[in-house]
Order: C-alpha cells, then sequence, then structure tokens
C-alpha cells in the first residue's frame, strides 16, 4: 500500500498481489488451529558467560579450580547448593576461607585487611 501510495502508476494491483503471492510461499503454514497451544519447544540451553571457576568442598575445605562453561550444563538443585549460593552464608564464606588459605591466617577478615590493621 506504501508503494502504491509513492508511486501510483509502479504498483497496480495485479503486481501487488502477485509480489504478496511469492512472498507468501515463502513463509510457513500457519497451524490449522491458531489458538491450539504449540507442543513442540525448543529446548533452553544456558552457559555461563566468561571464564568460570567452580568452588567445591573437598572434604578439608572449600576448593576451586576453573572449568569450561559447559561444565553447567546440568545441575542438581540441593538444600546445600542454595545455601551455598546465599551471600553472607555461601560466597562471602568460601571467599573467606580461600583468603585465609591464600595468607596462611587463620584469623584474616575482610574488615581488617580494609583497614589494614595488624593482627593482635
Amino acid at each position: 500500500n506504501e508503494l502504491q501510495r509513492i508511486f501510483p502508476t509502479l504498483v497496480n494491483e495485479s503486481t501487488k498481489q502477485q509480489m504478496l503471492d511469492n512472498l507468501n510461499n515463502l513463509l510457513p503454514a500457519p497451524p490449522n488451529n491458531p489458538n491450539a497451544p504449540n507442543r513442540t519447544r525448543m529446548e533452553v540451553v544456558l552457559y555461563p558467560p566468561g571464564k568460570v571457576i567452580h568452588f567445591y568442598r573437598d572434604g578439608f575445605g572449600v576448593t576451586g579450580c576453573k572449568v569450561p562453561c559447559t561444565f553447567f550444563k546440568e545441575i542438581d538443585i540441593t538444600r546445600r547448593m542454595v545455601h551455598d549460593h546465599l551471600f553472607r552464608a555461601g560466597y562471602q564464606l568460601t571467599f573467606l576461607e580461600l583468603m585465609r588459605q591464600y595468607h596462611n591466617d587463620n584469623f584474616y577478615s575482610f574488615e581488617r585487611a580494609r583497614s589494614n590493621e595488624p593482627r593482635n
């Protein structure tokens, strides 16, 4: 319609219908009942982006290793996993444990490190 409005002599009704028919042939056929739910779904594939370090309990504490993003293509949802992913109960304690191991200091704290306070 827009082409017909701008160039009325270029696109007549016959040409317009021929163009629409050609385009319709390229489109997939509509479902028989448009109100029927689509029963087929694409499988959702989600991977974490970037570099991934997997932290896990090794029986002595927490350790970590670099893993490919596809390592987490499946995960088990458990109470332990949910607990470990809460910031204070999980991530903060995990990083605190790693920093204590790194500094070889069982009393290392983020607060003391921020204030550069020497340990007594």
